[in-house]
């Protein structure tokens, strides 16, 4: 097993010890903060009609089907509904299990209901990311409680944004928790591990790759959104990365139509998600598909 591979699995499962320690009361983390819930819809015309997608596959909470990391992490969902509870079951099972297990190690919450958009209201949004969001709501974010501890992700009380949000959720606060924790210098032991250190500063730099091949992909397919997008990019490239990294984690593990999309319109970032080759690229990080 790989050193990002072992980061994948293990890098919750001492986090409770130590995130205390690693907390310093950051700011609530990224949002779902514009229409784009996939590459398809990131990369859309201006006028285009975005696309919610509705990741994983119809289940309820009650299923005997679902695996054992799904059923986990819906005992860490808090939904006033069935309805919502379900949707969250359906969610989770799009979420490979390797970008699951950090989270579910650390004891992480996922809460959804009415007060999750005032609660996200306050979420810290870069220059760029504000353009891109408009006026919209933020329906979804990720945060660190007051004092630190555990991340949790909060959804509006609504099936479709449980569905088309929750996946990128995960990625999220996979890069900008977890791996941002385990590369920061000042770092206590058991995360100051070197070769931890060496995985997540070599899922870092994929990362990056990831966003300059669909930038390129972008530009070569003369897209209207390659403006909006670069400027983000030049704005603030570490946000801009984390959030091609939650979009293309979505368009592959969210549906097989998705995956399509991915494959075929956007080549050159499909090829660096997909390098099997290389143990730092995402799909070698979080595995196949579900």
């Amino acid at each position: 097993m790989g050193a990002i591979t072992k980061f994948s699995i293990l890098a919750g499962s001492v986090a409770l010890a130590a995130l205390a320690v690693l907390a310093c009361k950051p700011p609530y983390g990224s949002p779902d903060s514009s229409s784009a819930k996939s590459l398809d819809n990131l990369a859309k015309d201006d006028n285009a009609t975005a696309v919610d997608n509705r990741c994983g596959r119809d289940v309820t909470a009650a299923s005997t089907a679902l695996s054992a990391p799904v059923r986990q992490a819906l005992a860490l969902v808090d939904a006033p509904t069935v309805a919502l509870k379900d949707a969250a079951a359906s969610a989770l099972t799009a979420v490979p299990e390797r970008l699951m297990a950090p989270f579910l190690n650390a004891g992480g919450k996922i809460r959804i209901g009415d007060g999750a958009e005032s609660e996200c209201a306050g979420s810290s949004l870069a220059a760029a990311e504000k353009d891109l969001a408009g006026n919209q709501p933020i329906r979804a974010c990720w945060r660190q409680p007051e004092g630190g501890g555990a991340p949790e992700l909060l959804i509006a009380g609504d099936e479709t944004v449980v569905r088309h949000s929750l996946l990128r959720l995960f990625a999220y606060v996979y890069a900008e928790f977890f791996v941002t924790k385990i590369a920061d210098p000042n770092a206590p032991a058991p995360f100051n591990n070197a070769e931890w250190r060496a995985a997540a500063q070599g899922f870092q730099e994929r990362r990056g790759a990831l966003a300059a091949a669909l930038l390129a992909d972008l530009s070569q397919a003369g897209a209207q959104a390659y403006t909006r997008l670069k400027t983000f990019h030049d704005r603030d490239a570490t946000r801009f990365a984390n959030f091609v990294l939650a979009e293309a984690v979505d368009s592959y593990y969210c549906t097989p139509k998705a995956r399509a999309i991915f494959e075929n319109r956007f080549r050159g970032a499909w090829k660096l998600f997909t390098d099997s080759t290389t143990p730092h690229a995402p799909l070698s990080v979080f595995g196949v598909a579900n």
